[in-house]
């Protein structure tokens, strides 16, 4: 019996059929799990298989976009920012309810009202992912098989894209996002540069979903991914309490906002304003919101050190330089100092003094 090829030397549309047919049959998995009480990282699972059914439909574009209708990709989309907002919610409630045992009774309070506040829009966000859930799953899922389905790899014609293999897709495409990794890198200069930190996330993700089907046939990929998963571990703790910071700030500005309404009333007591005011007081949540807000920006303060430090002036030299081996840049060399952080200072003449 004739050995089948190695996936990288397959053509490129055989491939992606193949990566694209499984990811489907993976994230199909992962809905049966959905609501299943035993299951508490069911929507976990549901939302990284969705990521890496979409990374694989990005990677191979070429070979895969006639066969997939651009409405569908709108569906998978829209249901990949549903499944994140829900996603992100948990986790921010998570972190809040871990808190708990180091504040104050009186911060606990502020701590309790704003993971109520979480769980009320998390339940509201998991409503809303259910109906997008019941609304798009099927159809998408019907729809790629069909396209999976009746699709065909193309016969090799020398000189044609039907020609090309799957290792030509792979070099090209991690040779691009190493490049766009490379400029998010550098761009990160301080703690408020989220945005590149959020987007150098992002391309870490896309090339571990790339080559993690490869990983048995490219020589030290295991490696590469290791250091890849650290880095987005990193990366996603920073995005993580970016995304929560701006929950504590709205609920920082809504006791602000009340205090503001009380002053008026207080002044102006015979105002409408002030005769239409009946809300329950927020003041008693303050003082939580506040050694929150302490500890979470200490805990990013601490992680962006780790991201500086550990990687921005080391690692990440290393890793951009195994991703560009991947890739068959064999002339380029690590360098002991990442370029992330600017060139090396110029060195300084010595001076020779004549005795």
């Amino acid at each position: 019996m004739k050995a089948r090829k190695p996936l990288l030397d397959r053509p490129a549309t055989e491939v992606a059929l193949v990566l694209a047919r499984k990811g489907l049959d993976r994230w199909s998995k992962a809905h049966k799990r959905l609501g299943q009480a035993d299951a508490p990282d069911a929507l976990h699972a549901f939302r990284v298989a969705l990521r890496r059914l979409r990374s694989t439909l990005r990677a191979f574009r070429p070979q895969l976009e006639p066969l997939v209708p651009r409405r569908t990709r709108r569906r998978l989309r829209r249901l990949a920012r549903a499944t994140g907002r829900s996603r992100n919610l948990q986790v921010q409630r998570e972190w809040v309810l871990a808190q708990l045992d180091a504040l104050s009774p009186e911060e606990r309070t502020g701590a309790k009202w704003l993971s109520a506040r979480l769980a009320a829009r998390q339940q509201e966000a998991d409503e809303q992912l259910a109906s997008r859930v019941a609304n798009d799953f099927g159809r998408i899922r019907r729809k790629l098989r069909r396209c999976f389905k009746a699709a065909k790899s193309p016969p090799a014609g020398e000189g044609s894209r039907s020609s090309m293999t799957a290792r030509v897709v792979v070099r090209d495409t991690v040779r691009q996002w190493t490049q766009e990794l490379n400029q998010r890198l550098r761009a990160i200069r301080t703690a408020a540069d989220w945005d590149d930190a959020h987007g150098a996330r992002i391309n870490v993700k896309r090339a571990r979903y790339l080559l993690k089907p490869f990983e048995a046939e490219l020589r030290a990929a295991g490696e590469t991914l290791e250091q890849l998963t650290a880095l987005q571990d990193v990366l996603g703790a920073l995005q993580d309490a970016r995304v929560l910071a701006d929950e504590l700030r709205a609920g920082l500005e809504e006791i602000g906002a009340e205090r503001a309404r009380k002053l008026c009333d207080e002044l102006l007591p015979w105002s409408a304003g002030a005769q239409a005011t009946s809300r329950t007081s927020l003041a008693a949540g303050h003082p939580g919101l506040v050694a929150l807000a302490h500890r979470l920006g200490a805990e990013y303060e601490a992680t962006f050190a780790r991201l500086r430090g550990e990687w921005l002036e080391q690692r990440a030299a290393v890793l951009l330089f195994q991703l560009h081996q991947l890739a068959g840049d064999r002339n380029r060399r690590p360098k002991r100092r990442s370029r992330v952080l600017g060139p090396r200072p110029a060195r300084q003449r010595r001076v020779r003094h004549s005795r």
